[in-house]
């Protein structure tokens, strides 16, 4: 099959993690069972890697690099659904979805990206992160979409908890489907043993251990919060 994945962040030869490490995951396994995959993103520099093409839309001429929060300053917070298919207008001009069997999009802002095709939505963020970063009339715009999406054929939705997939379920009214991020877990074997770590990083050997992975940052990731 050619396969396109959608990532609404850049992609670049040395993540490590989040959601970029999802997609680039995800367009190898897709490669080493036989597929053609391109990955495209919003912004950045265009690559192959791993026989995964890696194509920048540079959606926006001046911007180097486009995140969600741009985006929410460029389509009105996402608001209403126009604001999604305005979105959908501009990547599609960008690009053909003619030439793919399959499309995989990372983001709930690409609902209105290529609705003629296959697709599988997966859905990265919470309910309570989605609301603190986008507020509740997005929010709600949002799950509203999501139903009417979900009654065109071959949509899927798919989430890597199934605490989250019950969760949407029942705020939207669609059928999720759950199924866990696999990982590579050779990329994350240490040579030191636990109590060494411990040790190098001064941590008590016999108090619990809460382990927190995510990027510093206030924002999104509200480590404050936690």
């Amino acid at each position: 099959m050619k396969i396109a994945i959608l990532s609404p962040w850049t992609v670049k030869p040395t993540s490590i993690g989040g959601t970029e490490r999802f997609v680039i995951d995800l367009a190898e396994s897709f490669i080493n069972t036989n597929n053609e995959v391109d990955v495209y993103m919003l912004s950045g520099d265009s690559y192959i890697k791993n026989k995964v093409h890696y194509i920048s839309m540079n959606l926006f001429k001046d911007i180097k690099d486009i995140d969600e929060y741009f985006l929410k300053s460029q389509f009105n917070h996402f608001n209403e659904e126009q604001s999604f298919e305005n979105l959908a207008k501009k990547i599609e001009n960008k690009m053909s979805f003619d030439k793919y069997d399959l499309i995989q999009l990372n983001s709930q802002l690409f609902l209105k990206v290529a609705e003629e095709k296959t697709r599988i939505f997966t859905i990265h963020t919470n309910p309570f992160e989605y609301k603190l970063d986008w507020e509740e009339v997005s929010f709600k715009t949002m799950l509203e979409l999501m139903y009417k999406e979900s009654m065109l054929e071959n949509t899927y939705f798919v989430t890597p908890s199934k605490y989250y997939a019950n969760l949407y379920n029942n705020l939207s009214n669609t059928n999720i489907h759950f199924i866990p991020h696999a990982i590579d877990v050779n990329r994350i074997i240490s040579d030191n043993t636990r109590n060494q770590i411990l040790d190098k990083m001064n941590i008590d050997q016999d108090k619990k251990i809460i382990l927190l992975p995510s990027r510093l940052e206030p924002i999104q990731k509200q480590p404050m919060l936690f």
